[in-house]
């Protein structure tokens, strides 16, 4: 998911929609059809700077997938890892440390990888 993540979005898409595409993609499955229109909301940080498009595009995806009660251990279990790699979950803070960690590109990446590890985890147990 991980590869397709960063493809989408070298392809135009903004961090969340190729988070949620991607996902459409390696799982199979089908997006409510106005879902990447609503991504448009979020991107950027909500426009200011805030919470990281990809983390509520990831806590979006567990929806799909899990229980409430289930998507409550993944989404905390994604921020805490998502936190350890970027150091933030705002935007603003994240777009400061790319010459530390790299472009947007590797924040998707990371993000991909990690929400995709939890589901695959969640999953096989």
């Amino acid at each position: 998911m991980r590869e397709k993540a960063v493809f989408y979005y070298k392809r135009g898409y903004g961090c969340s929609e190729s988070i949620l595409l991607a996902a459409e993609e390696h799982y199979k499955i089908d997006l409510p059809a106005r879902l990447l229109d609503m991504c448009a909301g979020i991107n950027t940080g909500f426009g200011v700077g805030a919470m990281c498009a990809v983390v509520i595009a990831a806590a979006l995806l567990f929806g799909l997938f899990f229980e409430e009660t289930d998507v409550k251990r993944v989404r905390l279990r994604f921020i805490e890892e998502f936190n350890r790699r970027r150091g933030s979950l705002d935007c603003g803070k994240i777009i400061e440390g790319r010459s530390r960690f790299g472009a947007c590109e590797s924040v998707i990446a990371d993000a991909a990888e990690i929400a995709s590890s939890l589901i695959d985890e969640s999953f096989a147990s």
